[in-house]
């Protein structure tokens, strides 16, 4: 897959661009099949930077260090865009000020077909407002000094580190520009994402450190306004029914101790936190059901006021369909395989 990612962005219709892969501590062929790569392509700049694994924070932070560009993007190895990904990206950044760019991803199982009715990868900037704002990784091209300024990922979280990431842009810079394109696809496939199969207290403990760290960051910098604190609220009020859920009292009190911390821009979290101290599991079952069927309702009217249907993406399928980088990446998997 690794193969196929490399050539993605090595044909891309924006040609000022240099490649940088950091191999995470592999144990397969990722190198070997690097450097078949290199051998087959001996005009595309490739550089290759090992590190011991450290997980995908510490690699984008590395890949960064290394880049020149005024523009860097992030691209993980089981992902792909399209040849005019970053050309797409790029013509507002060039064209303005503007801090960052973001467009669409659209999620698919490993052979490339779209997953039916999936809108995650449907980005939304939402100018202040951190939690109702949303782009995966690869969405999105910044500027050198946007990532300046919003720090590197955080390389303590085991998972939705870029979560996190994207509210502390969003919180150091204004609204970035939205184009309602998608630029590529992601694979999933569940040896490879770390939210498959996880209980609902290891779901909360993880949204709990999310939580944490950017309550940290902020109160640090004293940006604690409405806008970066509506995140904490809403993801520490899940995490405090989560852990009600399954009887995790010591999550569910670190999760009561963050919505207290958004008193002073969020009045009325005051008596939530005095009712969820209450310890009653039938309760938090009885929320949490509720709060279950309230996502699915606004995820329904949010599609439906976007313009975007699930499971009827034109654009996608005709880029899908026409696109070259999706010919070549996929000769690049079967080379891979033939190679391995």
């Amino acid at each position: 897959m690794i193969q196929a990612a490399v050539t993605s962005v090595a044909v891309q219709s924006w040609r000022s661009i240099e490649i940088i892969v950091v191999d995470d501590g592999s144990t397969d062929d990722t190198l070997a099949a690097l450097s078949r790569w290199q051998t087959a392509h001996p005009s595309t700049p490739l550089r290759i930077i090992r590190q011991q694994n450290q997980g995908p924070a510490s690699a984008r932070n590395l890949g960064a260090s290394y880049a020149r560009g005024e523009f860097i993007y992030f691209l993980d190895s089981d992902d792909l865009i399209f040849s005019n990904a970053i050309e797409v990206l790029a013509a507002p950044l060039v064209a303005t000020t503007e801090p960052f760019s973001v467009a669409h991803i659209q999620n698919t199982n490993i052979a490339g077909n779209p997953i039916p009715n999936d809108t995650e990868g449907v980005s939304r900037i939402v100018e202040g407002s951190c939690h109702r704002t949303h782009w995966m990784t690869h969405a999105a091209l910044y500027r050198r000094e946007t990532l300046a300024i919003a720090g590197s990922f955080n390389t303590s979280l085991r998972r939705g580190e870029d979560t996190e990431h994207v509210w502390r842009v969003l919180a150091t810079s204004r609204a970035g520009r939205i184009i309602p394109r998608f630029i590529g696809i992601r694979r999933i496939h569940g040896d490879g994402h770390l939210s498959v199969g996880r209980s609902t207290a290891e779901a909360a403990r993880d949204d709990l450190a999310i939580v944490s760290h950017f309550a940290d960051w902020a109160a640090a910098r004293h940006r604690m306004d409405r806008a970066v604190a509506e995140p904490i609220v809403k993801r520490a009020l899940i995490v405090a029914l989560r852990s009600g859920h399954v009887c995790d009292w010591a999550s569910h009190a670190q999760a009561i101790a963050l919505l207290a911390r958004t008193v002073p821009q969020y009045p009325v979290v005051a008596p939530m936190c005095r009712l969820l101290k209450v310890r009653s599991r039938a309760i938090y079952l009885l929320l949490g059901s509720s709060l279950i069927a309230l996502k699915w309702l606004r995820g329904k009217v949010r599609s439906f006021k976007s313009g975007v249907t699930p499971g009827h993406w034109e654009d996608f399928v005709l880029s899908l369909a026409d696109n070259p980088i999706d010919r070549r990446s996929r000769q690049s998997d079967e080379a891979e395989a033939v190679g391995g």
